[in-house]
């Protein structure tokens, strides 16, 4: 018995695999089954057998290397050479868009040429192997960008963490002792300050013509980031975020941090004549001044 055995129908090959997406039809005209679009930043093949209309939203595969197209949407006019770029041209408003062999009219590369059926210069159909996309899965995007969003937070900061413990004396009290270097800091970035504890280590309670012990940064008007009372700073005192007598400054409260490319000092506001020494260890980071 004898058989006659036909070629693919050319007008659409496809085994429809993964990788379909819902997409919203912009083209100012039905989109048919079996078109190959660029709709929502992706090229794909409409896989909605009714079409989809203007404004409405419908199914297409998302092309992608593991499978091949073969397609009659083409420029026949072209000639299409094996291992060669296939490009996409759109065709808008008016008509379906058209698989090119070159980038005239501002057409865009998406795969790679496997064959081609007819004479050159008036081919009837095309194989290629699309590049590969990045699939739109519903809310894909709008998380990658909120995902890019936070990495770029965390690039940010936290900066550069530090923690550094000074001892003041109050015989020395009203001489700064350097916490956080000028030089350290650098242009367009500021100290933050996450934490602090200070210890009066031992049993003299600090008295004298000075008020306060202030931790302060090295600005021409100095800006006060933590101070201390005398009256808190008694025998054996131990302090931190939230006691009694520790005040804190807008850079803390507020997290805006200290004054730009500035260090930090602690100084005393007034001559001591007694107190055991004053011991801080002070944490946080240098980071961007805020934009």
């Amino acid at each position: 018995m004898s058989m006659t055995t036909y070629d693919y129908n050319f007008d659409l090959a496809i085994r429809e695999v993964g990788d379909q997406v819902t997409v919203t039809n912009n083209l100012g005209r039905t989109a048919v089954y079996g078109e190959i679009v660029n709709l929502d930043g992706m090229y794909g093949i409409v896989m909605e057998h009714d079409g989809i209309a203007n404004g409405a939203t419908g199914r297409i595969y998302v092309l992608q290397p593991d499978t091949l197209i073969s397609t009659a949407q083409i420029n026949t006019a072209d000639t299409f050479t094996a291992g060669q770029p296939i490009y996409f041209l759109s065709g808008g408003a008016v008509a379906a868009g058209t698989l090119e062999a070159d980038a005239g009219g501002s057409a865009v590369a998406i795969g790679t040429i496997e064959s081609a059926k007819g004479a050159p210069g008036a081919h009837t159909s095309v194989s290629f192997r699309p590049y590969s996309q990045v699939v739109n899965y519903g809310g894909y995007n709008t998380r990658l960008t909120a995902a890019e969003g936070f990495i770029a937070d965390l690039q940010k900061g936290p900066g550069i963490p530090f923690r550094k413990t000074v001892t003041l004396k109050s015989a020395d009290a009203t001489t700064a002792v350097e916490i956080i270097a000028d030089t350290a800091v650098g242009t367009g970035k500021c100290v933050y300050i996450t934490g602090f504890y200070a210890n009066v280590n031992g049993s003299d309670a600090w008295a004298g013509a000075g008020n306060n012990v202030t931790i302060a940064d090295t600005a021409a008007s100095p800006v006060a980031a933590i101070t201390f009372a005398k009256a808190q700073l008694t025998t054996n005192a131990q302090l931190m975020f939230g006691s009694t007598g520790v005040t804190l400054g807008d850079g803390i409260k507020d997290g805006t941090g200290m004054t730009a490319t500035k260090g930090l000092t602690i100084v005393g506001d007034g001559a001591f004549t007694a107190g055991s020494d004053l011991i801080v260890t002070i944490t946080g980071f240098i980071g961007n001044v805020p934009a």
